[in-house]
Protein backbone atom coordinates (compact mmCIF):
# COMPACT_ATOMS: atom_id res chain seq x y z
CA UNK A 1 0.00 0.00 0.00
CA UNK A 2 1.46 3.77 -0.76
CA UNK A 3 0.05 6.26 1.78
CA UNK A 4 0.48 10.17 2.05
CA UNK A 5 1.13 11.78 5.08
CA UNK A 6 0.52 15.27 4.27
CA UNK A 7 2.94 17.87 5.85
CA UNK A 8 3.53 21.42 4.61
CA UNK A 9 6.24 23.50 2.72
CA UNK A 10 7.72 24.98 5.69
CA UNK A 11 7.12 22.95 8.91
CA UNK A 12 7.50 25.18 12.05
CA UNK A 13 7.66 22.41 14.72
CA UNK A 14 8.21 18.73 14.83
CA UNK A 15 6.05 15.89 13.40
CA UNK A 16 5.74 12.89 15.69
CA UNK A 17 3.81 11.19 12.41
CA UNK A 18 6.47 11.98 10.15
CA UNK A 19 9.43 11.11 13.00
CA UNK A 20 7.85 7.59 14.51
CA UNK A 21 4.55 6.50 12.68
CA UNK A 22 6.49 6.60 9.16
CA UNK A 23 9.67 4.04 10.01
CA UNK A 24 6.98 2.29 12.23
CA UNK A 25 4.37 1.86 8.99
CA UNK A 26 7.69 1.65 6.45
CA UNK A 27 8.79 -1.63 8.62
CA UNK A 28 5.38 -3.07 8.03
CA UNK A 29 5.79 -2.90 4.59
CA UNK A 30 3.86 0.31 4.08
CA UNK A 31 5.11 2.73 1.27
CA UNK A 32 4.80 5.98 3.01
CA UNK A 33 6.04 9.24 1.85
CA UNK A 34 5.45 13.00 2.95
CA UNK A 35 4.29 15.43 0.85
CA UNK A 36 3.17 19.14 1.24
CA UNK A 37 -0.31 19.29 0.29
CA UNK A 38 0.53 22.67 -1.39
CA UNK A 39 3.29 20.60 -3.70
CA UNK A 40 1.69 21.29 -7.30
CA UNK A 41 3.80 18.08 -8.49
CA UNK A 42 2.38 15.64 -6.39
CA UNK A 43 -0.39 13.27 -8.09
CA UNK A 44 -2.69 12.65 -4.93
CA UNK A 45 -4.44 9.87 -7.26
CA UNK A 46 -1.23 7.21 -6.66
CA UNK A 47 -2.03 6.96 -3.14
CA UNK A 48 -4.35 4.21 -1.60
CA UNK A 49 -4.47 6.21 1.71
CA UNK A 50 -4.38 10.02 2.26
CA UNK A 51 -3.95 11.42 6.07
CA UNK A 52 -3.53 14.86 7.05
CA UNK A 53 -0.39 14.71 9.76
CA UNK A 54 1.21 18.42 9.81
CA UNK A 55 -0.43 20.76 7.07
CA UNK A 56 0.56 23.97 9.63
CA UNK A 57 0.63 26.51 6.90
CA UNK A 58 -3.30 25.94 5.77
CA UNK A 59 -4.43 29.18 7.66
CA UNK A 60 -2.17 31.00 5.30
CA UNK A 61 -4.17 30.31 2.19
CA UNK A 62 -7.31 28.80 3.27
CA UNK A 63 -9.37 28.97 0.49
CA UNK A 64 -6.12 27.13 -0.96
CA UNK A 65 -6.13 24.98 1.41
CA UNK A 66 -9.96 23.73 1.00
CA UNK A 67 -9.77 23.39 -2.55
CA UNK A 68 -7.15 20.98 -2.14
CA UNK A 69 -9.03 19.00 0.42
CA UNK A 70 -11.68 18.39 -2.12
CA UNK A 71 -9.60 17.71 -4.65
CA UNK A 72 -7.52 14.98 -2.57
CA UNK A 73 -11.17 13.65 -1.33
CA UNK A 74 -12.01 12.81 -4.57
CA UNK A 75 -8.76 11.44 -5.89
CA UNK A 76 -7.93 9.25 -3.25
CA UNK A 77 -9.09 7.65 0.11
CA UNK A 78 -8.80 10.95 2.36
CA UNK A 79 -8.57 9.11 5.60
CA UNK A 80 -9.89 12.67 7.76
CA UNK A 81 -13.60 13.23 6.96
CA UNK A 82 -13.78 15.81 4.59
CA UNK A 83 -16.73 17.44 6.01
CA UNK A 84 -15.03 17.35 10.04
CA UNK A 85 -12.02 19.03 8.36
CA UNK A 86 -13.91 21.85 6.65
CA UNK A 87 -16.04 22.40 9.82
CA UNK A 88 -13.13 23.05 11.45
CA UNK A 89 -10.99 25.32 9.22
CA UNK A 90 -12.74 27.91 10.78
CA UNK A 91 -11.81 28.10 14.69
CA UNK A 92 -15.20 29.10 15.67
CA UNK A 93 -16.06 25.40 15.97
CA UNK A 94 -15.17 25.84 19.24
CA UNK A 95 -17.79 27.90 20.03
CA UNK A 96 -20.26 25.21 18.77
CA UNK A 97 -18.99 22.64 21.10
CA UNK A 98 -18.65 24.64 23.97
CA UNK A 99 -22.68 25.65 23.59
CA UNK A 100 -23.14 21.57 23.39
CA UNK A 101 -20.98 21.57 26.53
CA UNK A 102 -17.76 20.27 25.00
CA UNK A 103 -15.08 21.14 27.41
CA UNK A 104 -12.75 23.78 25.18
CA UNK A 105 -9.74 25.58 26.57
CA UNK A 106 -10.25 29.53 26.91
CA UNK A 107 -9.96 31.30 23.82
CA UNK A 108 -9.56 34.60 22.36
CA UNK A 109 -11.77 35.13 19.15
CA UNK A 110 -9.73 37.65 16.59
CA UNK A 111 -12.90 38.06 14.45
CA UNK A 112 -12.99 37.98 10.61
CA UNK A 113 -11.71 40.93 8.89
CA UNK A 114 -9.30 41.33 11.51
CA UNK A 115 -6.25 42.59 9.26
CA UNK A 116 -2.89 44.32 10.50
CA UNK A 117 -3.93 43.31 14.14
CA UNK A 118 -0.74 42.36 16.55
CA UNK A 119 0.06 41.92 19.65
CA UNK A 120 3.10 42.17 21.48
CA UNK A 121 4.80 40.03 23.86
CA UNK A 122 3.96 38.50 27.21
CA UNK A 123 0.32 39.07 26.50
CA UNK A 124 -2.24 37.81 28.54
CA UNK A 125 -5.91 37.43 27.21
CA UNK A 126 -8.69 36.51 29.30
CA UNK A 127 -11.70 34.67 27.55
CA UNK A 128 -13.83 36.50 25.43
CA UNK A 129 -11.82 38.86 24.38
CA UNK A 130 -12.16 40.44 20.61
CA UNK A 131 -9.55 41.90 18.98
CA UNK A 132 -10.98 43.89 15.66
CA UNK A 133 -8.76 44.76 12.68
CA UNK A 134 -5.80 47.18 12.42
CA UNK A 135 -5.40 47.27 16.09
CA UNK A 136 -1.54 47.21 17.63
CA UNK A 137 -0.92 46.35 20.91
CA UNK A 138 2.50 46.62 22.59
CA UNK A 139 3.98 43.90 25.13
CA UNK A 140 3.06 42.69 28.63
CA UNK A 141 -0.53 43.42 27.65
CA UNK A 142 -3.54 42.26 29.87
CA UNK A 143 -7.21 42.06 28.67
CA UNK A 144 -9.87 40.85 30.98
CA UNK A 145 -12.75 38.35 29.86
CA UNK A 146 -14.87 40.13 27.28
CA UNK A 147 -12.91 43.51 26.63
CA UNK A 148 -13.19 44.37 23.51
CA UNK A 149 -10.38 46.16 21.84
CA UNK A 150 -11.28 47.87 18.03
CA UNK A 151 -14.59 47.48 17.25
CA UNK A 152 -16.51 50.20 15.32
CA UNK A 153 -16.85 53.70 16.26
CA UNK A 154 -20.34 55.42 17.33
CA UNK A 155 -20.04 57.87 14.09
CA UNK A 156 -23.13 58.70 12.40
CA UNK A 157 -24.26 61.55 10.13
CA UNK A 158 -27.72 63.21 8.75
CA UNK A 159 -27.57 64.68 5.18
CA UNK A 160 -28.70 67.77 6.34
CA UNK A 161 -28.57 69.51 9.87
CA UNK A 162 -30.23 67.01 12.23
CA UNK A 163 -31.54 67.36 16.00
CA UNK A 164 -28.12 68.19 17.33
CA UNK A 165 -27.25 70.76 15.01
CA UNK A 166 -30.60 72.36 15.70
CA UNK A 167 -30.05 71.79 19.46
CA UNK A 168 -26.95 73.52 20.03
CA UNK A 169 -27.60 76.48 17.49
CA UNK A 170 -31.35 77.50 17.70
CA UNK A 171 -32.06 75.93 21.99
CA UNK A 172 -35.06 74.41 19.92
CA UNK A 173 -36.06 71.54 17.77
CA UNK A 174 -38.07 71.42 15.45
CA UNK A 175 -41.65 69.19 14.40
CA UNK A 176 -40.31 68.79 10.89
CA UNK A 177 -39.41 65.32 9.75
CA UNK A 178 -35.95 64.06 10.04
CA UNK A 179 -33.44 62.59 7.73
CA UNK A 180 -32.31 58.81 8.86
CA UNK A 181 -28.54 58.92 9.88
CA UNK A 182 -25.56 57.56 7.88
CA UNK A 183 -22.83 55.18 9.22
CA UNK A 184 -19.24 56.80 8.76
CA UNK A 185 -17.01 53.71 8.89
CA UNK A 186 -13.84 53.61 11.31
CA UNK A 187 -11.41 53.42 8.98
CA UNK A 188 -8.74 54.15 11.21
CA UNK A 189 -7.48 51.79 14.53
CA UNK A 190 -6.33 51.32 17.98
CA UNK A 191 -2.84 51.64 19.19
CA UNK A 192 -2.21 50.36 22.65
CA UNK A 193 1.26 51.11 24.36
CA UNK A 194 3.13 48.38 26.37
CA UNK A 195 1.86 47.29 30.08
CA UNK A 196 -1.62 48.86 29.13
CA UNK A 197 -4.45 46.75 31.46
CA UNK A 198 -7.51 46.46 30.28
CA UNK A 199 -10.85 44.86 32.18
CA UNK A 200 -13.65 43.26 31.63
CA UNK A 201 -16.61 44.03 28.95
CA UNK A 202 -13.95 47.33 28.36
CA UNK A 203 -14.79 48.99 24.84
CA UNK A 204 -12.28 50.64 23.13
CA UNK A 205 -13.46 51.81 19.88
CA UNK A 206 -11.41 52.40 16.42
CA UNK A 207 -10.49 55.69 15.05
CA UNK A 208 -12.37 57.52 12.18
CA UNK A 209 -9.52 58.04 9.71
CA UNK A 210 -6.82 57.86 12.71
CA UNK A 211 -6.37 55.90 15.52
CA UNK A 212 -7.80 55.47 18.49
CA UNK A 213 -4.84 55.66 21.02
CA UNK A 214 -3.84 54.28 24.84
CA UNK A 215 -0.41 55.35 26.55
CA UNK A 216 2.35 53.08 28.11
CA UNK A 217 1.25 52.09 31.24
CA UNK A 218 -2.45 53.11 31.63
CA UNK A 219 -5.49 50.90 33.59
CA UNK A 220 -8.90 50.48 32.30
CA UNK A 221 -11.24 49.21 34.76
CA UNK A 222 -14.25 47.11 34.07
CA UNK A 223 -16.81 48.71 31.77
CA UNK A 224 -15.24 51.49 30.07
CA UNK A 225 -15.85 53.23 27.31
CA UNK A 226 -13.51 54.74 25.23
CA UNK A 227 -14.67 56.32 21.84
CA UNK A 228 -13.45 56.67 18.40
CA UNK A 229 -10.31 59.02 18.00
CA UNK A 230 -10.09 59.92 21.61
CA UNK A 231 -6.20 59.75 22.78
CA UNK A 232 -5.21 58.15 26.13
CA UNK A 233 -2.17 59.36 27.42
CA UNK A 234 0.64 57.44 29.78
CA UNK A 235 0.02 56.13 33.36
CA UNK A 236 -3.24 57.23 33.54
CA UNK A 237 -6.78 55.23 35.97
CA UNK A 238 -9.70 54.94 34.06
CA UNK A 239 -12.07 53.70 37.05
CA UNK A 240 -15.50 51.49 36.23
CA UNK A 241 -17.84 52.56 33.87
CA UNK A 242 -16.20 55.56 33.23
CA UNK A 243 -17.27 57.25 29.18
CA UNK A 244 -14.95 58.95 27.19
CA UNK A 245 -16.86 60.62 24.03
CA UNK A 246 -15.09 60.68 20.30
CA UNK A 247 -12.10 63.03 19.90
CA UNK A 248 -11.20 63.65 23.28
CA UNK A 249 -7.86 64.21 24.79
CA UNK A 250 -6.76 62.72 28.00
CA UNK A 251 -3.16 64.03 28.97
CA UNK A 252 -0.72 61.64 30.89
CA UNK A 253 -1.13 60.60 34.45
CA UNK A 254 -4.81 61.43 34.54
CA UNK A 255 -7.56 59.72 36.83
CA UNK A 256 -10.66 59.38 36.20
CA UNK A 257 -13.04 58.16 38.85
CA UNK A 258 -16.15 55.91 38.72
CA UNK A 259 -19.12 56.55 36.25
CA UNK A 260 -16.80 59.79 35.59
CA UNK A 261 -18.17 61.37 32.00
CA UNK A 262 -15.87 62.86 29.33
CA UNK A 263 -17.89 64.98 26.53
CA UNK A 264 -16.23 65.13 22.69
CA UNK A 265 -13.36 67.33 22.01
CA UNK A 266 -12.95 67.35 25.36
CA UNK A 267 -9.12 68.23 26.24
CA UNK A 268 -7.49 66.85 29.87
CA UNK A 269 -4.25 68.35 31.20
CA UNK A 270 -1.33 66.55 32.26
CA UNK A 271 -2.01 64.80 35.96
CA UNK A 272 -5.80 65.84 35.75
CA UNK A 273 -7.96 64.17 38.70
CA UNK A 274 -11.93 63.65 37.61
CA UNK A 275 -14.05 62.58 40.87
CA UNK A 276 -16.57 60.04 40.90
CA UNK A 277 -19.53 61.18 38.79
CA UNK A 278 -18.02 64.16 37.29
CA UNK A 279 -18.56 65.28 33.93
CA UNK A 280 -16.27 67.65 31.77
CA UNK A 281 -16.97 69.09 28.91
CA UNK A 282 -14.09 71.01 28.26
CA UNK A 283 -10.80 72.13 28.59
CA UNK A 284 -9.24 71.34 32.24
CA UNK A 285 -5.42 72.20 32.55
CA UNK A 286 -2.64 70.46 34.00
CA UNK A 287 -3.62 69.46 38.06
CA UNK A 288 -6.89 70.37 38.37
CA UNK A 289 -9.01 68.30 40.52
CA UNK A 290 -13.01 68.58 38.80
CA UNK A 291 -15.77 67.12 40.56
CA UNK A 292 -19.86 67.49 40.35
CA UNK A 293 -22.14 67.80 37.58
CA UNK A 294 -21.20 70.01 35.57
CA UNK A 295 -17.36 69.77 36.44
CA UNK A 296 -15.86 72.46 38.16
CA UNK A 297 -12.83 73.26 40.18
CA UNK A 298 -12.58 71.37 43.48
CA UNK A 299 -12.66 74.38 45.62
CA UNK A 300 -15.76 75.58 43.78
CA UNK A 301 -17.74 72.40 43.87
CA UNK A 302 -16.88 72.54 48.04
CA UNK A 303 -18.11 76.04 48.06
CA UNK A 304 -21.13 75.42 46.22
CA UNK A 305 -21.88 72.50 48.09
CA UNK A 306 -21.45 74.30 51.70
CA UNK A 307 -23.73 77.00 50.28
CA UNK A 308 -26.28 74.58 49.22
CA UNK A 309 -26.66 72.90 53.08
CA UNK A 310 -26.68 76.52 54.14
CA UNK A 311 -29.71 77.21 51.70
CA UNK A 312 -32.46 75.96 53.87
CA UNK A 313 -31.41 77.77 57.29
CA UNK A 314 -30.73 81.31 55.28
CA UNK A 315 -34.11 80.72 53.86
CA UNK A 316 -35.56 80.25 57.66
CA UNK A 317 -34.09 83.17 58.80
CA UNK A 318 -35.13 85.36 55.44
CA UNK A 319 -38.40 84.32 56.10
CA UNK A 320 -38.42 84.80 59.74
CA UNK A 321 -36.73 88.60 59.51
CA UNK A 322 -39.64 89.32 56.72
CA UNK A 323 -42.18 92.53 58.31
CA UNK A 324 -45.89 91.37 58.16
CA UNK A 325 -47.34 93.72 55.39
CA UNK A 326 -50.67 94.46 56.63
CA UNK A 327 -54.19 94.74 54.56
CA UNK A 328 -54.85 97.85 52.82
CA UNK A 329 -58.36 98.20 54.68
CA UNK A 330 -56.50 97.76 58.26
CA UNK A 331 -55.59 100.63 60.44
CA UNK A 332 -52.09 101.06 61.88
Amino acid sequence: MRMALVTCERPSERDEDVDFLAPALRRSGVDVETPAWSDPRVDWSGFDLVKLSSPWDYHERPDQFAAWLRAAAKASNLQNPLAIVEWNLDKRYLRELDRAGVPTIATVWSEPGAEDAAIGADALLHAGVRIGARVRIGDRFIAQPGAVIGADGFSYVTPSPGVVEEARGAGVISARERAAYVRVNSLGGVRIGDDVEVGANACIDRGTIADTTVGDGTKIDNLVMVGHNVRVGRGCLLCGHTGIAGSATIGDGCVLGGRASIADHAVLGKGVVITGNAAVSGHVPDGRIMMGYPGVRRDEFVAMWKALRRLPRTLARLEAAQKPVPKADASD
